[in-house]
């Protein structure tokens, strides 16, 4: 199958577990995807590393930084942010409302860089990098994830390009978009979920790159779905079918 292009078609969650691993090559293998994200604190994330090493065919390989569920890669010092049982503690990770002082930055920033070092050190080249809930773009994070983006000279995933209702949020996503596009770390020129991409019309000739997110799955009876949506992928694989046949 061949995908344009001027598009990205990234799989999330590479290592989540054995089920999103045989998806994504799947999709790899059928030409549904060009690009994948892996999860480093996951219980399959050795066997996704194998997967890529195995697999030639599995390339653009980026980081899903995960600050969300599971342990941190480093020795974490600040213990607020954590559990009891030494795992992220999601509500106080993911809080827009969140201000680090510049001690808090530098440990978010050293976990980013312990998740990036567990990749490196397979001989897995990174590309790119993007995170679990889009947490990066948040306030206390985007300026540490452009600035270790750079460091590594990796590219990341830009916020969600398009008004879905709340202006707020959608001239705060442009502004990060713009922070990150004056950084030279942008991945493409716009990030959209696949429902929004499939219901807009694509310009095939357009010079700008186009980012969409997919999150396969090998369900039980062997088929394909998307753990996050299964109309997405149903969606995206018919878009390209139709696309081939032009």
């Amino acid at each position: 199958m061949l995908i344009p292009g001027n598009i990205i078609a990234n799989a999330d969650d590479f290592g989540l577990n054995t089920a999103v691993n045989k998806g994504i090559l799947h999709c790899y293998q059928n030409g549904y995807i060009n690009s994948t994200s892996i999860m480093t604190n996951r219980l399959n994330f050795e066997e996704a590393i194998d997967m890529i090493h195995a697999n030639k065919i599995i390339t653009d390989v980026g980081l899903h930084v995960d600050f969300i569920n599971f342990k941190p890669a480093s020795d974490f010092p600040d213990k607020k942010f954590l559990t009891s049982s030494g795992i992220w503690d999601q509500k106080k990770t993911d809080d827009v409302f969140n201000f680090f002082d510049s001690q808090t930055k530098r440990f978010f920033f050293d976990e980013i860089d312990a998740q990036i070092q567990k990749v490196l050190k397979t001989g897995v080249k990174l590309t790119h990098m993007d995170t679990h809930r889009h947490i990066h773009i948040l306030p206390c994070y985007f300026k540490i994830f452009i600035r270790i983006a750079k460091q590594y000279n990796l590219k990341l995933r830009l916020a969600q390009s398009f008004n879905e209702g709340n202006y707020l949020k959608f001239l705060y996503r442009k502004f990060v978009n713009r922070e990150i596009k004056k950084a030279g770390c942008n991945y493409s020129d716009s990030f959209k979920t696949v429902g929004y991409f499939l219901n807009h019309t694509y310009d095939i000739n357009s010079p700008l790159t186009t980012e969409i997110m997919l999150h396969p799955l090998m369900n039980d009876s062997g088929g394909l779905t998307d753990h996050y949506s299964a109309a997405d992928i149903v969606g995206w694989i018919s878009w390209l079918k139709q696309f081939n046949k032009v």
